[in-house]
């Protein structure tokens, strides 16, 4: 069992989720709500009123009230009331537990596993022009017995050019493709974009109405690595926004180490059709090749969900994903999925989900998973 939960936690998807359906209210923008410029991690007080204002205001309880008020997130922006510079500081927690319904006995009926997934602590500081970010969660050494350590997947320093650009150098996530966390995991694992997948980089950063634009410059030698080569590279996203319709983007990529050169690219997109409904989806790919060996490989990954916010607080969606490699006829993995995310809280969500798994090597299978979000 002890070994069963190890690979869970290694292999399974934990980064701090973005909320890309919020495409369905109108946000098109990721920097709207999140203090990082192309989304994730620590969401600010704009993105907490955002995820707030889906729970309903008519539910009156006492308690629940007065600790919405407590709860409350400060502005952290550098500058006072009068636009003068300020010191301000924020923090945040990320804690996911996952129940995921398996069979882990030969001949036997599926049981429950429950574990852990992700407990990170996030903080920010900002005064004038200058922001910092710094998240550390415990992650796995490897050994045996099982042991963590303390690990920061992000942290970068900010110097903001205008309201609108600002450049970051530190480990961040590089700037590629559509950001849903499983999707990440199952199309991409392979390209370099999966749970610890975050880069030492120096980066540019747009962010407006219409256009949103993020430039870096990585390298993986700044930490050394005892058991993989360190790969620098360049990478760079560009979206156009229908301010509150739909947003459209298009990400590259090229790296190369000692031993290896990539190229990888992606288009994709997010749409609001009607009402509170959704489409988005994505379509990537990446070659790698040898230096030393004449021979290259190229996988093609794909994404498309459609969903429906039933409620403010809650939306269902069906998905379906896949990803091929090439000299392989059939695809190689393909998904299909119908799930929801539900606010049961300002700050709870409850995710149910049952996705159907196809590979060439196992076949057509089934599993249900319920994870349940608290972030603040």
């Amino acid at each position: 069992m002890a070994r069963v939960l190890a690979v869970l936690l290694l292999f399974l998807p934990a980064v701090a989720r973005p909320y890309p359906q919020y495409i369905a209210k109108g946000y098109t923008n990721c920097a709207t709500c999140h203090y990082s410029p192309t989304g994730g991690g620590l969401a600010n007080s704009y993105g907490h009123v955002a995820v707030e204002a889906t729970f309903p205001d008519k539910v009156k309880v006492g308690w629940l009230s007065r600790l919405r008020s407590t709860l409350a997130k400060p502005d952290v922006t550098g500058l006072d009331d009068q636009d003068r510079p300020a010191f301000q500081v924020d923090a945040g927690l990320d804690v996911r537990y996952m129940a995921l319904q398996t069979p882990i006995r030969v001949a036997g009926p599926p049981e429950w596993l429950g574990f852990p997934m992700l407990a990170e602590v996030s903080a920010v500081a900002a005064r004038g022009p200058w922001l910092a970010y710094a998240s550390v969660t415990p992650r796995s050494t490897g050994g045996e017995p099982h042991t963590y350590a303390a690990f920061s997947r992000e942290h970068w320093l900010q110097y903001r050019l205008d309201p609108a650009q600002g450049l970051r150098v530190g480990r961040m996530a590089l700037p590629f493709g559509l950001k849903i966390p499983d999707h990440t995991a199952f199309t991409r694992e392979d390209l370099g974009f999966n749970k610890y997948d975050q880069w030492y980089a120096l980066e540019w950063d747009l962010s407006s109405v219409r256009y949103t634009a993020s430039v870096a410059a990585y390298d993986g030698d700044l930490v050394g690595h005892p058991t993989a080569p360190g790969e620098r590279g360049l990478c760079a996203s560009f979206g156009y926004n229908f301010p509150g319709r739909a947003a459209l983007g298009a990400s590259g990529l090229a790296g190369w180490s000692d031993t290896s050169r990539r190229v990888a690219g992606s288009l994709f997109f997010r749409v609001r059709p009607f009402g509170k409904s959704y489409l988005m989806g994505e379509a990537a790919m990446q070659q790698t090749s040898a230096r030393d060996v004449a021979r290259s490989q190229v996988e093609l990954a794909g994404l498309l969900r459609a969903g429906l916010f039933l409620l403010d607080s809650a939306d269902i969606y069906l998905e379906t994903a896949g990803r091929s490699l090439s000299g392989a006829w059939a695809v190689t993995k393909a998904r299909y999925a119908i799930g929801a995310d539900w606010k049961i809280l300002p700050w709870v969500e409850l995710s149910p989900r049952y996705q159907l798994e196809e590979t060439v090597e196992t076949g057509l299978g089934g599993e249900l998973a319920v994870q349940l979000h608290v972030f603040w």
